[in-house]
């Protein structure tokens, strides 16, 4: 029977060595990815919403071998590649970014709590023509900038390689023609949009996306009530409740240390990850080095960093359980010495 008892009881503490470390992970990982806002503000200190505009513009200048870049056609004529970045630079704003993934990310958690349908749209060719706009203004300060032409303007002079002004056409009016490229059904934008469709989740998928995502909300209270009962049991089944409380002291300190410890060492590990070597291509280069590796890099931070949280803790609880097993022992051990040495009663002589 006392084989049996002291078994139970080291398994018992075996399986919570583990459940700490399990619980440590779910606080760091899964406790902040369930979260609307935990998600956004990692987007936001990630720094990605200045890069997005910039990303954009290394993928149109990454085209096929065979075709121009847009920067190598706006080198030929008056208008450089610059003009036009910084317009969009200013129409495809960090605030405007912001405020579309922050909507996208809203409707999207609502889903996952099957409140509502997924729809976000991030409609990009809505602002096509403001950025045509922008152009239009900065581009005629450009074309009025050019020498006069020899000749009329022709069918086939293409303004957005000129080197010279036409002379029957005036520089607001090259550049309404130049800014018409980015304009309604001529933009390179007119069909640029991102929105739920694009995903095309079948009822089957979202079904269980949900139900994970709910199992994922009630996993930390579960984690939690686990650990309290396979500690409780643990301190039940040891040889006294004082040694049982004082060796769980002891669990908590050992798994919340090595827990801190793993985390501490996971943050120096990934605190120089370069995920663009070997990446092909200045687009596919800018997206890792501008979006991706960012955002890895913040999220990764702030495991590590809840991890070696959920250790300290864990320490903490376990010295106060040690120390409190502790002092009960030692006020036993004390009491127990004063009754021993009590005087016995005087010997009636009578």
């Amino acid at each position: 029977m006392k084989f049996l008892k002291r078994f139970t009881h080291a398994l018992l503490v075996s399986i919570l060595g583990l459940l700490i470390t399990f619980t440590m992970v779910v606080f760091a990982v899964v406790v902040p990815l369930i979260d609307r806002d935990e998600v956004s503000e990692l987007l936001d200190s990630s720094g990605v919403y200045a890069n997005i505009t910039d990303v954009a513009i290394a993928q149109a200048n990454n085209g096929e071998q065979d075709s121009e870049s847009l920067e190598d056609q706006l080198a030929k004529g008056a208008v450089p590649a610059t003009v036009v970045y910084d317009a969009a630079r200013e129409v495809y704003s960090e605030q405007y970014w912001r405020q579309n993934v922050d909507s996208a990310i809203d409707n999207t958690y609502a889903w996952l709590s099957n409140e509502e349908p997924l729809a976000f749209t991030i409609d990009i060719a809505s602002r096509s023509d403001e950025l045509a706009n922008k152009l239009e203004q900065r581009a005629e300060v450009k074309f009025s900038q050019l020498p006069e032409c020899s000749f009329q303007l022709l069918e086939n002079y293409r303004l957005n390689e000129a080197t010279c002004l036409p002379s029957n056409i005036t520089p607001d009016e090259a550049a309404r023609e130049f800014a018409d490229n980015f304009r309604g059904e001529e933009s390179p934008l007119a069909e640029a949009k991102v929105d739920a469709v694009t995903f095309d989740i079948d009822p089957e998928t979202e079904a269980n996306v949900q139900a994970g995502y709910t199992v994922a909300n009630a996993l930390p209270a579960a984690v939690l009530g686990l650990v309290f009962v396979i500690a409780l049991l643990a301190v039940v089944t040891a040889r006294s409740r004082i040694n049982g409380v004082r060796r769980l002291g002891h669990m908590f300190v050992i798994g919340g240390a090595m827990g801190a410890i793993g985390f501490f060492i996971l943050r120096k590990v990934t605190e120089n990850i370069s995920l663009a070597s070997g990446v092909e291509g200045a687009g596919e280069a800018a997206l890792m080095n501008d979006i991706i590796q960012p955002v890895i890099k913040v999220a990764l931070s702030q495991i590590s960093q809840r991890g070696i949280r959920a250790g300290v803790l864990f320490m903490l609880l376990g010295s106060v359980l040690w120390a409190a097993a502790y002092f009960i022992h030692h006020r036993h051990h004390n009491s127990s010495k004063l009754t021993s040495h009590e005087p016995d009663e005087p010997i009636s002589t009578s």
